[in-house]
């Protein structure tokens, strides 16, 4: 199994997690992912010596991260792994950030990181250009997905079927920020058949669906506006020349 020496996962937080544990359940545990050894359950419980969770409870500080160069000051043995795993990268402030840049990049034998973050667009580019990158959708779970983010996946939707379903929205500024990145990862895929195809049209408004979800994500909504956010994204949608 070939490891980078850092990933970026990307979610929503429950399904980083679980990718994560089993990440390391397959890597670690010596049938691939059994999920009951005594490994796996080590892991599973975040007690594996080979995992460090970094989980603060509030911002990032530099003591937060204190463990990371403690640990790699001591080398490990050839066949020996070990894994940060730090949440809430999105979190991550630039003081901390810069600080790991050269362990990121450059770290000891058998050290690796997987940075978590539901918001992509707030993800330091200094770390994210240092990461294998992975984003992880909620396909098991596409009964769930809100009404409100199905109207983005077609484009003939009634403002006034819009306008009660917004009206019923409670989602927060993250949960939003992990449905666009879903969005953005579907219009980015519906973008790309279209270039095997002739109809122009349809290439064209999946275009403007990519630039406007990739525009939108740089500008997280403010905590308690995600009706307004919606409506914004909604109007902006249907500015387009379909």
């Amino acid at each position: 199994m070939n490891i980078a020496p850092a990933y970026l996962f990307l979610g929503s937080k429950n399904l980083l997690e679980k990718e994560t544990l089993s990440f390391l359940q397959k890597f670690f545990c010596i049938n691939k992912g059994c999920g009951s050894c005594s490994t796996c359950t080590q892991i599973n419980e975040k007690q594996h010596h080979g995992s460090i969770w970094i989980e603060p409870e509030k911002r990032y500080t530099l003591d937060e991260i204190t463990i990371i160069f403690k640990r790699t000051a001591f080398a490990l043995d050839a066949d020996q792994h070990c894994f940060f795993i730090v949440t809430k990268a999105d979190f991550l402030n630039a003081a901390c950030a810069n600080s790991l840049l050269k362990l990121v990049e450059e770290p000891p034998h058998g050290y690796h990181f997987i940075f978590l973050a539901e918001r992509p667009a707030q993800v330091l580019p200094t770390i994210r250009s240092r990461c294998t990158q992975k984003t992880f959708l909620h396909k098991a779970e596409a009964q769930e997905v809100p009404s409100i983010v199905k109207q983005f996946m077609r484009l003939d939707g009634d403002p006034l079927a819009f306008q009660k379903e917004v009206a019923t929205c409670s989602m927060t500024e993250q949960e939003c920020m992990v449905y666009l990145d879903e969005l953005l990862a579907y219009w980015i895929a519906s973008y790309k058949r279209t270039l095997q195809g002739t109809n122009l049209q349809h290439q064209a408004t999946a275009a403007q669906m990519v630039n406007l979800l990739k525009n939108t994500l740089k500008t997280p909504p403010a905590p308690g506006s995600a009706k307004l956010f919606w409506k914004n994204l909604f109007l902006q949608r249907n500015n387009f020349s379909l």
